[in-house]
């Protein structure tokens, strides 16, 4: 389940282990991944919701921008795909889910399938995958494992990872991975309404986070980019990562033998909470990474 742990291991200030207030810790790892821009954004109806295409991520070495305010949320910018995109209907997955309360919610029906755009070679090998109560998607490899986590606070995640992976039982606190790791995952999370572990998330990608942890608790952001990580501002609000093979840095999973691809969002003046995910798989499947984190941006990029 998740827990309350700090960017660096440490609670986040003004909470104890008590209250559930939950950051998702810095993310890590692997190879040169490269998002390029687009910016129109790809609607795409399922049967019961819509669903966007997200930004392809670009490991372009630029700084994220001090623009990460805004009073109302911009439309997410999509990340261009090598291949055309096709709409494609895959299974919706329910994993099994646990949480801070008791007791806990009874599950909420979900869709049998939803419709999602891929490219048009690919969109037989993926899935969605969801909590019990359909609080995030994720799109991913078809066939994996998954499980999701949520603290008292509404703080948690879903994780999705091949059959015969361990995953660590508080994979929300941050998953680092040893340079020779074959590990392959897609993690979601979201910091809920805690204010300080929303900008402890985000404050090593956005110069407006960093501010604002530096006015709410009095010390600089706790995260520290490595060097070689990349980061793309998408819009306003969300940034994409890429952390290079070996490089623990925002990805969670990152630092193993593959590129750790991700997002992040983070609005100071609407709704609360930072939402993240991170993709790591084989440089062969870059454009599955793409098309999960595509979905994403555009289905959380204005929250």
């Amino acid at each position: 389940m998740f827990t309350n742990v700090w960017r660096r291991g440490e609670l986040a200030p003004g909470t104890n282990g008590n209250d559930g207030a939950l950051r998702s810790t810095s993310w890590r790892t692997a190879l040169v991944s490269t998002f390029a821009l687009a910016v129109a954004v790809s609607a795409c109806t399922s049967a019961s919701s819509t669903s966007t295409h997200a930004p392809s991520s670009s490991s372009v070495a630029a700084s994220a921008t001090s623009s990460a305010t805004s009073a109302q949320a911009p439309s997410a910018t999509p990340i261009a795909s090598t291949e055309s995109a096709a709409a494609a209907v895959v299974p919706v997955i329910m994993c099994q889910t646990t949480f801070g309360i008791t007791p806990p919610p009874a599950p909420k029906a979900q869709p049998a399938s939803l419709t999602v755009s891929a490219p048009a070679s690919r969109g037989g090998e993926l899935a969605v995958y969801t909590d019990s109560q359909g609080l995030m998607r994720l799109l991913a490899p078809r066939g994996w494992l998954c499980s999701a986590q949520y603290g008292a606070d509404g703080s948690g995640g879903v994780a999705v990872y091949p059959a015969g992976e361990h995953i660590p039982s508080a994979w929300g606190a941050g998953w680092q991975l040893s340079t020779s790791s074959p590990v392959q995952a897609v993690f979601g999370s979201q910091t809920s309404a805690c204010v300080g572990c929303a900008e402890g998330q985000a404050c090593a990608l956005f110069p407006s986070a960093a501010k604002d942890f530096m006015s709410h608790f009095g010390r600089p952001c706790p995260g520290i980019r490595p060097a070689t990580e990349t980061t793309t501002q998408l819009s306003a609000g969300v940034a994409a990562f890429t952390d290079p093979a070996g490089v623990s840095g925002d990805g969670n999973p990152s630092g193993g033998r593959y590129p750790a691809d991700g997002v992040m969002t983070y609005y100071r003046e609407h709704t609360p909470g930072s939402w993240t995910e991170t993709c790591t798989l084989p440089p062969a499947d870059k454009d599955l990474c793409t098309t999960a984190l595509n979905y994403f941006v555009n289905s959380y990029g204005t929250r």
